[in-house]
């Protein structure tokens, strides 16, 4: 077994058995299946038609053999005994903090639960990420209330918070997906160019 071996983004694999999932961006409905001991992610896109098949640097026999997924329609994810993928859908509405709260605390208790503990990268995809709720908030301030609140519940610090993308899309709610390890062999590093988003200026707040 190789000491290191990460789950990566690959957008030519032809072996669709050696992905622990596949995200499709393209023309179909927000939704989290599986297939075949493979999770498939869903998440709408009028412009760029791609698929991206998240598997192994390097695929063991052993890997293939601890591979477990399962999906409920809101929520899924897929593990091979050192690796985990899992993702989340929440619903649109009126506001997005009560309910991206409760879908970040649930996948976050899950990763942990099923003992991937070390969740190093999350992606959010906010439908029409700029538009304003029904009080007028920008939407992707609103997701981001409920993701702070979730992350203060389960005791999360600026040093322990995962690495993360916010991405718009043209409809719908909110898909979330994350990696995570059961060693913790990913360390957190801030670009000293940038500022961190957690010390942005209060301007930037809701």
């Amino acid at each position: 077994m190789y000491t290191y071996n990460a789950l990566i983004p690959n957008y030519a694999l032809k072996d669709i058995q050696k992905s622990l999932a596949i995200v499709h961006y393209g023309s179909e409905k927000t939704s989290i299946t599986t297939q075949n001991d493979v999770l498939h992610v869903c998440i709408p896109s009028a412009q760029t038609q791609l698929t991206e098949y998240w598997s192994l640097l390097y695929l063991t026999t052993e890997d293939a053999n601890q591979r477990q997924c399962h999906a409920t329609g809101t929520e899924g994810w897929c593990a091979d005994g050192e690796n985990l993928f899992a993702a989340c859908l929440v619903p649109d509405g009126p506001e997005l903090a009560p309910t991206s709260k409760q879908a970040y605390m649930r996948l976050i208790q899950l990763a942990e639960q099923l003992g991937y503990a070390n969740i190093y990268r999350i992606w959010n995809y906010v439908g029409r990420i700029n538009a304003p709720n029904n009080n007028g908030l920008e939407r992707y301030r609103d997701f981001c209330l409920g993701r702070a609140d979730a992350f203060e519940a389960l005791k999360y610090t600026p040093t322990t918070l995962p690495a993360a993308t916010g991405i718009g899309f043209q409809n719908g709610g909110v898909v979330v997906f994350l990696i995570a390890r059961k060693t913790p062999q990913a360390t957190n590093i801030e670009n000293p160019l940038q500022v961190p988003a957690y010390q942005y200026p209060q301007r930037y707040a809701p």
